[in-house]
């Protein structure tokens, strides 16, 4: 999986003003990388937020 950012404990919420200028920036916001993270500790740290999509 590519998802290095959900290691990151320093998140902040998605609100309308922080993504209002979103397309305007270049990279990732989200802290997305190619792969290489044990997908378990992405798993455990989606159920801790309480992420639910």
């Amino acid at each position: 999986g590519g998802y290095k950012g959900f290691y990151a404990r320093n998140t902040i919420p998605l609100t309308p003003k922080v993504v209002n200028d979103i397309h305007k920036r270049g990279g990732t916001i989200l802290g997305t990388s190619r792969g290489g993270q044990d997908t378990m500790k992405i798993v455990d740290s989606i159920q801790d937020r309480g992420i639910n999509q």
